[in-house]
């Protein structure tokens, strides 16, 4: 099992403590202006929304898996990702099964139409507020927009209770980040 996804942002940059090794760059602004850059640490990045979840095939897709399917461990990145968590009602779950995989399969028949948009089904139920998240990989992300809006406008959506937070993020190496932090 895996899925914690979480959800980072850098903060600004405080004055370094002295005992902080960190990096003097030369200044854009000319010769003998320098800009300190203190290495990047916990106290620089702050995580403003944890989700936990538990991977295991999908209850509506009979445990096959879909070419749509995120493999966590392996394959390329797409640029974009957003992680999604929601909860149903207890309407939902006091429909039948028969009821609830119907409702499902629109959601499923609708996702299809969008082959190029990878997900991971997360659940959550006793863990966090949300029940499920599913986190999604994308190289569009005006078109991840478009599925939202017809996924929303299923009767599915009659029994969602919650779906936020949203979160967006871009795909960025170690490096990237590094440089970033670095100002490069």
């Amino acid at each position: 099992c895996s899925g914690i996804c979480g959800s980072p942002r850098l903060l600004p940059p405080e004055p370094p403590h002295p005992s902080e090794q960190g990096v003097i760059l030369p200044s854009e602004w000319g010769p003998g202006c320098v800009i300190y850059k203190p290495p990047l640490s916990r106290r620089h990045i702050d995580f403003p929304a944890v989700l936990c979840g538990i991977t295991k095939p999908s209850m509506y897709t009979g445990g096959r898996p879909s070419p749509q399917e995120i493999d966590p461990h392996f394959g390329e990145r797409q640029p974009y990702f957003v992680i999604y968590p929601f909860a149903k009602t207890t309407d939902w779950y006091l429909k039948s099964r028969e009821d609830r995989q119907a409702l499902m399969n629109g959601h499923i028949t609708i996702g299809r139409k969008f082959p190029t948009i990878q997900q991971q089904l997360l659940y959550s139920f006793g863990i966090q507020d949300q029940e499920f998240i599913v986190a999604y990989e994308m190289d569009d992300l005006p078109l991840f927009s478009d599925l939202v809006q017809d996924l929303r406008a299923t009767e599915a959506r009659l029994y969602t209770l919650l779906d936020t937070p949203i979160i967006t993020g871009m795909l960025r190496t170690p490096k990237m980040l590094a440089d970033m932090v670095a100002g490069a």
